[in-house]
């Protein structure tokens, strides 16, 4: 009698021990460099949120002062593109805006 309860409750130990949840990631402000202004801009690593792989297409916001950006990053013309909510659009790579190039550089690198 005391070896099956015994074995029972290791059994139920082991379950409650190996079952925990996977630990979530931690919120990060990254640092990505400064808008042409001067202002320095962080992306809000949690806010990522990644749409597909092949190719690259996502969203996520980006913190400067007191104010939140959100950017979708998607393909056009084979390439990657970028778009946020003041309205400033153009090709990741094109020199345009390093922050853009910095936000894609981050995620094909950690996702």
């Amino acid at each position: 009698m005391f070896k099956r309860i015994f074995t029972a409750l290791c059994l139920a130990l082991s379950l409650v021990f190996t079952a925990a949840p996977p630990q979530q990631a931690l919120a990060y402000a990254h640092y990505l460099g400064q808008y042409s202004d001067g202002t320095d801009a962080y992306l809000l690593t949690d806010t990522i949120n990644l749409i597909s792989y092949s190719p690259y297409v996502f969203t996520c916001f980006v913190q400067y002062e007191d104010t939140s950006l959100f950017y979708e990053f998607f393909t056009r013309g084979g390439r990657p593109y970028y778009k946020n909510t003041e309205g400033y659009e153009g090709y990741v790579y094109g020199g345009e805006s390093p922050v853009a190039a910095s936000i894609y550089n981050y995620v094909i690198a950690h996702y």
